[in-house]
This record gives structure tokens, C-alpha cells and sequence, in this order.
């Protein structure tokens, strides 16, 4: 995966590049596959120029910002996956089963796939600007970790907020557990934490 639209896989022994049909100006940054012929891959694509109106002065002018990739892959072909609501770039991808995937990306945003639709559990966030890495130990546990230290965790029916005692930014997210989870980040920061009780 990387910029370009670049799709590899691997057999085992060798890394081949896919025909993918995503295009050269998105950067494909994650993946997440339930079998080989159901894959899913995230990203972004970069400074998008978009019109805006100077209500003032009734002219046109610019903003930039990235537009969200989602594409699914069927063993043959990518095709996009259409988002209602999601404006941003997505960062990572990760998911229990076919019917059960989470993808987290800027501005706040995490949306949910259950197998039919997917729908987006938050987004337009300003605390956390965004969230880069998403990881569960099973449908009922699942962490997703982004700026500023912010971790939230998920029981298979709310989301809540995990104090990480740390204001920098979490990079990564990953664990053996739900109680044996790690967080990465800058100046080589690596700490651990848990899933809150259930009979807490």
C-alpha cells in the first residue's frame, strides 16, 4: 500500500503488485481482510480544492483538504465504497468479522460496517482532531486511539473515553488483549492499558 493507489499482496514468498484500479492520486494507508476475496483498504486523497463562497463579497475562493477513501476488494476487482457524512481522510481499518468493521480517520470520525450498511458513529469532531489507529480483541472490545492521547474503547454497544494520563499523540493501537493493550506514539512513547471492567 502507499501512495499512487499502490495495492500488494503477498503469497508467502513474494510481493506482487494488484491491478488495482484505485486512483494515482490517492494514498491507500491501511487494509483490514476478512478472507482473500473481501478486503478492505482506507485512505485519502490529498488537498482536494474545493469552491467556496465569499458571502461578503459573493466571490469565489479555495480551501483544501483531504477527501476519505474506502474501497473494497473482491478477490478480483476494487470498488469504492460509497460514505454519506464523511468529508476527511480515513486512517486505519480493522474488524472482528465480515459483518463487523470499524474505520476510524480524521475529524473525529469512526464508522461501523455490520455486514448491510455502514454507519457513521461520530464525525465533525474537534476533541480528538483525529483518530489514526482502531484494533479490538473482539466485537464487545474495541479501542481506537488518536490525537492529543485520546482513546476511546467500545463493549459492543458504547463507546467511551479511556484516560491515557499522556496529551501527545497515539499513533498506534494494538494488543493480545483486552487487557493487554498498546499505545504508541511520538519520542518513542509506548505505553499499555485495559479495557474498562464490565463490572465496574
Amino acid at each position: 500500500m502507499g501512495e499512487a493507489g499502490y495495492v500488494y499482496r503477498g503469497d508467502g514468498l513474494t510481493w506482487n503488485r494488484e491491478l488495482s484500479t484505485i486512483l494515482s492520486d490517492r494514498t491507500v494507508i491501511s487494509a483490514w481482510g476478512a478472507s482473500p476475496d473481501n478486503a478492505y483498504f482506507v485512505g485519502r486523497v490529498a488537498d482536494v480544492q474545493h469552491t467556496l463562497i465569499d458571502t461578503t463579497a459573493d466571490t469565489p475562493y479555495y480551501a483544501y483538504w483531504d477527501e476519505p477513501i474506502l474501497e473494497n476488494y473482491n478477490g478480483v476487482t476494487f470498488s469504492a465504497v460509497g460514505l454519506t457524512g464523511v468529508k476527511w481522510g480515513l486512517y486505519d481499518v480493522w474488524g472482528s468479522a465480515s459483518d463487523d468493521i470499524f474505520v476510524v480517520g480524521y475529524d473525529g470520525t469512526i464508522i461501523h460496517f455490520n455486514g448491510t450498511t455502514w454507519s457513521t458513529e461520530f464525525t465533525g469532531g474537534t476533541t480528538p482532531v483525529w483518530f489514526s489507529s482502531v484494533w479490538g480483541s473482539s466485537d464487545s472490545s474495541v479501542f481506537a486511539a488518536g490525537s492529543n492521547g485520546a482513546l476511546l474503547h467500545y463493549d459492543g454497544a458504547d463507546w467511551s473515553v479511556l484516560t491515557t494520563h499522556t496529551a501527545e499523540d497515539l499513533w498506534d493501537v494494538w494488543g493480545l488483549s483486552d487487557t493487554s493493550v498498546y499505545l504508541a506514539g511520538p519520542a518513542a512513547q509506548l505505553s499499555d492499558t485495559t479495557a474498562p471492567s464490565s463490572s465496574a
